[in-house]
C-alpha cells in the first residue's frame, strides 16, 4: 500500500498494480479497478474479475498466469469519467507497455480503448486492429495489435451485452489460432443514382431483371426513408448489392411508376426501422400489403448485431457508413450562422417594429441621456388569445406605463414596468438575444465544435418567450435537415440515402442466416451464442 506521488488528481489514493509476467505476449487493460481490487491490490478480482476469470478465459483459451493484465486507471474512484482515466494513463500506461512489450492489447471498456486513439468499441469489439502505434517515453513508440473487447463489467449491468462479450472472446480464441475472418465491403466502388423520369426507374428494372430472372417474387429488395419531421423527403430502393437510387417525394413521375410496379411485384421488402418508415412510405403511396422483414427486430432478437444501421452494416458487410450528423450539420450550421448574424445585426428600431403582433401603447421610452447612442424605442404590448404566464416580478402601479395585465415586468431601460410581451434589454440597452445570439457566434469561432442549435435550445428551455418573439420576427432557427444537405451537395446526399438501402439490402440476409442457425441450434437442444 502506497501512495501515487507522480499523480495530480489523485494523490491520496493507493496505486492498484498489474500482475502477470513480464515481458509477455498479451496485455488485458482494463479501465480502472473497483472496491474489491484496491481492497487486496490486484485488478480484476471482485465480480468483473470472477466472470472474466470464470467465463471469459476459458472461451478464449486463455489462462490468467499466462498474461499481463492492468487498468488505464492505477487507483480507485467511485465513478471516473474519462478526462480523469486519460489523465492517469497519460503517466502510467507507457511505462506499463514497455515493460511489458506486448504484442497484443486486449483493451476492455470504451475508456480503455480510448487510450489508443478514436475508435468506436460499437463498430470494432470482437476483431483487431493492426499496426496501431502508441507513444512512450524517451522517443519510443509500441506499434502492436489491439483487440477491443466490451468490459465483463457490462454483462454484469445490463444484460444485453453478454452476448455480445461472449462474442469477444470467442473470436478472441480464433485470432489467437488464425482462424478469425474480419468482414471487408464485397463492394467497395457502389453505384448509387437519382432517379429523374420513369424511364430512368424501368431501365433499372431492367438492369435487375438481367441478374434476378423474371421471378419478381424471388426479389429482394433493401428500402429506406429519408425525412424532414413529418414529411418524407424521399425513398431510396436496392436491387443488387453496391446499387441505391432515390425517388424524391416531389417527383410524381417516377412515384407513381415505382407504386405501380410494386403493387403486383410481389418483392420481399426489407427495411431497417419497420416503425420509423412505415409512415413515411405510405406518403410516397405504398399501401404495404407487402411482403417485409425489419433487419432491426432480427438484430434485437439476436443478441450479437447492433441495432443501430450503420454499425451493424460495418460489422457484418464491412460497410463504412457515413453519420446523419456529419452530412447536414456543416450545411445547417452555415444557414444557423446567417440567421443568428441578422438577429444578432438588425437595427432596434427595425427589430421593434416588425414586430408581427398588433401595436397597443407604448411601454417606455429610451434614448436621451440613459441610453446614448440607440434610437428611442416603441416595444409593443402583445396580444395574447389565451392569458400569459404569470412571472413574479413587482408591480409598479404609479408608472404611466403599467397595464392592468399579468405578467408585466420592470423595463430595465427606465425601471419602469413594461409589458411582458415587449422585448427585454440589457443594460446597455440592447434586446438581450442580440447578446446571446452574438454570444453564439463568438463562441463558434472560438470553438468550431461548438453547437449553435443546442445552445438555442438550451436559450428556449430557459425563456421560451423571448426565443418567440425572436423567431416569430426572423423566422425559425434552421434545423439540421437532410433538404439543406441536398440543395448544397448533391451527390453526397445521393450517396448518404441510397446507402442505407444498400446496406440493407445486404446486412438483413446475413441476419435472417444467423436466425435460422440459431432456430436449428435449438431443435438440436444444443447451446448456441450467436457468432
Amino acid at each position: 500500500m502506497y501512495s501515487s506521488p507522480f499523480c495530480d488528481l489523485c494523490k491520496r489514493h493507493r496505486i492498484v498494480p498489474g500482475v502477470g509476467p513480464t515481458p509477455c505476449s498479451y496485455l488485458f487493460l482494463g479501465e480502472g479497478p473497483g472496491f474489491e481490487e484496491n481492497r487486496y491490490l490486484e485488478p480484476f478480482v471482485g465480480k468483473s474479475g470472477r466472470e472474466l476469470n470464470g467465463q471469459y478465459f476459458p472461451m478464449a483459451g486463455i489462462n490468467r498466469h499466462d498474461i499481463r493484465i492492468a487498468n488505464a486507471l492505477q487507483c480507485f474512484h467511485e465513478d471516473p469519467d474519462q478526462e480523469l482515466v486519460d489523465c492517469c494513463a497519460q503517466k502510467f500506461l507507457p511505462d506499463i507497455i514497455a515493460r511489458c512489450k506486448p504484442e497484443v492489447i486486449v483493451t476492455l471498456g470504451a475508456m480503455a480503448l480510448a487510450q489508443f486513439g478514436d475508435y468506436s468499441l460499437e463498430l470494432e469489439h470482437g476483431y483487431p486492429i493492426h499496426n496501431v502505434s502508441y507513444q512512450l517515453k524517451w522517443g519510443e513508440t509500441w506499434t502492436g495489435t489491439l483487440f477491443p473487447c466490451y468490459h465483463p463489467a457490462a454483462g454484469l449491468h445490463q444484460s444485453q451485452f453478454m452476448i455480445q462479450i461472449q462474442e469477444d472472446f470467442r473470436n478472441l480464441w480464433a485470432f489467437r489460432h488464425g482462424k478469425l475472418t474480419k468482414p471487408i465491403d464485397q463492394h467497395p466502388n457502389p453505384h448509387y443514382r437519382l432517379l429523374n423520369t420513369r424511364d430512368d426507374f424501368r431501365q433499372i428494372l431492367r438492369d435487375a431483371t438481367d441478374h434476378l430472372g423474371h421471378m419478381t417474387y424471388t426479389w429482394q429488395a433493401g428500402t429506406d426513408t429519408e425525412y424532414i419531421g413529418k414529411r418524407v423527403f424521399c425513398q431510396t430502393l436496392s436491387f443488387l448489392p453496391g446499387t441505391g437510387y432515390m425517388i424524391l417525394a416531389d417527383n410524381y413521375e417516377v412515384r407513381d411508376e415505382f407504386i405501380t410496379w410494386a403493387e403486383k411485384s410481389g418483392v420481399l421488402w426489407l427495411f431497417w426501422n419497420w416503425l420509423a418508415d412505415a409512415p413515411m412510405v405510405r406518403q410516397m403511396g405504398m399501401t404495404w400489403d407487402y411482403r417485409w422483414k425489419d433487419g432491426m427486430v432480427n438484430s434485437y432478437h439476436l443478441g450479437s448485431t447492433p441495432q443501430g444501421l450503420k454499425a451493424a452494416c460495418y460489422r457484418l458487410c464491412g460497410m463504412i457508413m457515413q453519420d446523419y450528423e456529419d452530412l447536414v450539420y456543416p450545411f445547417a450550421r452555415y444557414e444557423a450562422i446567417k440567421w443568428l448574424t441578422n438577429v444578432s445585426i438588425n437595427p432596434d428600431q427595425e427589430y421593434i417594429s416588425s414586430l408581427p403582433w398588433k401595436q397597443k401603447e407604448a411601454a417606455c421610452s429610451g434614448g436621451g441621456d440613459e441610453n446614448p447612442g440607440y434610437p428611442a424605442v416603441n416595444p409593443v404590448i402583445k396580444t395574447y388569445k389565451k392569458k400569459p404566464p404569470e412571472r413574479k416580478y413587482p408591480k409598479h402601479t404609479s408608472c404611466p406605463a403599467y397595464f392592468e395585465e399579468p405578467g408585466t415586468i420592470p423595463c430595465i431601460i427606465c425601471g419602469k414596468p413594461k409589458s411582458s410581451g415587449s422585448m427585454e434589454r440589457d443594460k446597455g440597452g440592447r434586446p438581450y438575444i442580440w447578446d446571446l445570439s452574438s454570444k453564439i457566434m463568438t463562441d463558434m469561432q472560438a470553438k468550431p465544435q461548438t453547437n449553435p442549435f443546442k445552445r438555442w435550445e438550451a436559450i428556449r428551455g430557459r425563456d421560451p418567450e423571448m426565443v418567440d418573439l425572436a423567431e416569430g420576427t426572423f423566422g425559425p432557427m434552421p434545423k439540421p435537415t437532410i433538404d439543406l444537405a441536398f440543395k448544397r451537395d448533391r451527390e453526397a446526399t445521393i450517396h448518404y440515402a441510397c446507402r442505407d438501402a444498400d446496406g440493407t439490402l445486404r446486412g438483413v440476409p446475413i441476419l435472417l442466416r444467423k436466425g435460422k442457425a440459431v432456430e436449428k441450434e435449438i431443435r438440436k437442444g444444443t447451446t448456441y451464442a450467436a457468432a
